[in-house]
């Protein structure tokens, strides 16, 4: 029986991997940004020494034994009609996010627990308003807190029209992490 339920969830695991998204109108997946390792409260200034990065940015690979604080910089456009979009990320991997965009609090997420544990942790939304919106260029700045040992980092983050991220990213990622291990465990 444990090898069956392996190689179902081997295959389900090749099935979203190879499942990518390809691109989508509206929508906005960002895998670079720039960074800078800093304890302030506030998004460091544009003469703070920024540095490029890839994401997704696992501290464990970038940065080992690293315990703190890291801000990201991403540059962003709207995408589409100015309505309201929706900021996704596909798991917290972090102890503690903050949001701004544009220079504003957008929101602050606390990590669900450790993301050793099963490496599949909750994906995020939040709702972007138009009013933090400018109609051509906008910045988000992220800052992570967390810890090397931990894993933690920063995903790709996806920005674009609710409508879409929401059920084309957000929604079938919810249920591979969370819905299937709770099917699994109560098949098992």
């Amino acid at each position: 029986m444990k090898f069956r339920v392996s190689r179902i969830w081997v295959l389900l695991l090749a099935l979203t991997a190879a499942w990518g998204h390809a691109a989508v109108p509206g929508v906005a997946t960002i895998d670079r940004a720039e960074f800078v390792v800093s304890d302030s409260r506030v998004p460091p200034p544009d003469t703070a020494p920024w540095q490029p990065i890839g994401l997704p940015d696992n501290w464990h690979v970038s940065r080992p034994g690293f315990n703190g604080r890291v801000w990201y910089r991403l540059a962003f456009g709207t995408m589409g009609a100015m309505r309201t979009h929706v900021v996704y990320l596909p798991r917290n991997s972090a102890a503690e996010f903050e949001f701004f965009v544009n220079g504003e609090l957008l929101s602050i997420s606390r990590a669900q627990g450790d993301p050793r544990i099963t490496e599949l942790q909750r994906p995020l939304t939040y709702n972007l308003p138009i009013v933090m919106l400018r109609p051509a260029d906008n910045v988000m700045h992220i800052r992570a807190s967390g810890s090397a040992e931990h894993r933690h980092g920063l995903s790709r983050v996806t920005i674009g029209l609710g409508l879409i991220v929401r059920p084309q990213y957000y929604d079938p990622r919810y249920d591979l992490q969370v819905t299937s291990i709770a099917m699994f465990g109560a098949a098992l």
